[in-house]
């Protein structure tokens, strides 16, 4: 919209003049009343695609709302007050880490008033998962928030985003293994230790300097979603030995959902729609990563259900245990 408005506009009619040298020309898209950072660059004037520089993360097929670099903490905190081309990566992720805060003491009393009996073993499994999820939200948020500051805190941004990736396919893993397996703590504690391995690999695998940049893009994808299947090892085999019995029992029918809407999370964010088929159409809102973003928050979201369906089961058939 605010691109055609600018089409609309004769600059013939309007005489060039060439910037000072302190100061840097401006972008195609700009904001009114700019702020001004440190070094003097208004933070509100967005950059277009050809503007930004090279060590941005940039999308081919996102034309415009390119922050500034910024080299300033409160600059890039600022971004949060106007609409740039990640404000919908920071905020599809900001509101549910807030929501995880304030939701974590909610459960807490909830599953107290549910079950009397709460063991405090049973909570810290439930609370590792919440706490392992808002690792991956703030994470996240914090990784798009700082991609305008410079190239050196953009990277270590995107290490800890990794980190917060790994920590909640870990407590997924780790709450769904306890929770289905809860009468079998050798094969629970056996598993345990082979999802546990295979994630921290995983891990060293993306902190790896080699396999950073775009040319390895489908590659880290590819890591997170083969350990994601063999995770999923443990439900397979469950419901092999103990049949419909298990899928009940345990929430498989969600941690199913799960996987669906990371697998349809992915495809969008591998294949960068719908921004590939419209360019420049899906600059600032709904592009391929913040699709993939919401599609994350289902998945956690599947994963708790599972979980606490699967609490319930054990706490009402506490006397039923599989040989």
């Amino acid at each position: 919209m605010l691109l055609e408005i600018f089409d609309t506009f004769d600059v013939s009619k309007f005489r060039i003049r060439k910037p000072e040298p302190s100061v840097r020309p401006r972008s195609s898209t700009e904001i009114k009343n700019p702020r001004k950072t440190r070094d003097s660059i208004p933070q509100r004037v967005l950059l277009t695609l050809g503007e930004v520089p090279k060590w941005y993360d940039i999308n081919p097929f996102i034309l415009t709302g390119y922050r500034h670099q910024t080299n300033s903490l409160l600059g890039c905190l600022a971004s949060w007050t106007y609409v740039h081309n990640e404000s919908g990566n920071i905020y599809s992720h900001l509101i549910p880490a807030v929501a995880a805060i304030f939701g974590h003491r909610f459960l807490y009393n909830y599953l107290r008033a549910e079950y009397a009996n709460l063991r405090d073993k049973d909570w810290t499994i439930i609370s590792l998962q919440l706490w392992a999820a808002l690792a991956c939200m703030s994470t996240s948020t914090m990784y798009h928030t700082m991609i305008c500051h410079s190239p050196k805190v953009k990277h270590n941004c995107l290490m800890y985003d990794y980190v917060g990736i790994i920590a909640v396919m870990l407590g997924n893993f780790i709450s769904g293994i306890y929770f289905g397996f809860y009468c079998e703590p050798r094969l629970r504690l056996t598993y345990w230790i082979l999802v546990t391995t295979m994630s921290l690999a995983t891990g060293v695998v993306m902190l790896n300097p080699r396999f950073h940049g775009p040319k390895w893009r489908r590659f880290r994808m590819n890591c997170f979603l083969l350990t994601g299947f063999f995770a999923s090892a443990p439900m397979v085999h469950g419901t092999i030995r103990w049949g419909r019995e298990f899928v009940r029992k345990t929430g498989v029918r969600y941690y199913l959902l799960e996987i669906l809407c990371i697998l349809v999370g992915c495809f969008f964010y591998e294949r960068r729609l719908p921004e590939r088929l419209f360019p420049g159409r899906f600059d600032i809102w709904l592009h391929s990563h913040t699709i993939w973003h919401l599609f994350v928050v289902g998945a956690v979201a599947m994963h708790l259900v599972g979980t606490l369906t699967a609490l319930d089961y054990d706490y009402h058939h506490r006397s039923v245990c599989y040989a």
